[in-house]
């Protein structure tokens, strides 16, 4: 008869030290770029706007050289026509990227719109507990992107501010698992002395 498989150790405590710190350092990187995203909210869209162009440029070269090295198989003409489609909307991105960004701002805003709406029409369907906050939160979504369609000169600020959050979002989610990494290493290690 079998026994039951035993659970992996969590990590041994040495490396487990050196990884919190690791990502505790990274997540106070994403936290202060995210807090300084958020300071320059124009200067965040205009460089997300150049990265994504420099992408999409980069993204379409290769996906047309692919298409290029395997033109035996009968896919190719999508893959170049794909690629040059890329190269194309990468220079547009970055030949007028006001523009670009804003366009960006308003597909976003658009989303956010649509997802506070169904979000509300849900709550107030459903009824369950905690509907009120569903719906608070649809109506603030929907303020939220109903004031930037109505001023659009915020569609940059929109963009540059969602980027910015993003990043503290991901800096704080990360550094609260490098603290908990950093209980289990030090849990584990009082079990090794106990032992």
């Amino acid at each position: 008869m079998m026994g039951l498989p035993s659970t992996p150790p969590i990590a041994e405590p040495v490396r487990a030290s050196r990884l919190w710190i690791a990502m505790c350092a990274l997540a106070c990187l994403l936290i202060v770029l995210g807090a300084l995203a958020i300071s320059s909210l124009v200067i965040t869209a205009l460089a997300f706007v150049f990265v994504l162009g420099w992408l999409l440029i980069g993204g379409g070269a290769l996906q047309i050289a692919g298409g290029l090295l395997f033109r035996r198989f009968g896919i190719h003409r999508a893959e170049i026509l794909f690629g040059l489609l890329s190269v194309v909307l990468g220079i547009v991105l970055l030949r007028a990227p006001v523009v670009s960004g804003s366009l960006i701002g308003l597909v976003v805003v658009g989303g956010l719109i649509l997802d506070a709406v169904s979000g509300g029409l849900l709550a107030l369907q459903e009824r369950h507990p905690g509907w009120r906050w569903l719906l608070l939160i649809g109506l603030i979504g929907l303020a939220f992107g109903v004031s930037i369609l109505l001023n659009p000169r915020l569609l940059l600020a929109a963009l540059g501010f969602l980027v910015g959050i993003n990043l503290l979002m991901h800096g704080t989610v990360l550094l609260l698992a490098a603290l908990e990494v950093r209980r289990l290493a030090s849990n584990k290690a009082r079990v090794s002395e106990m032992i």
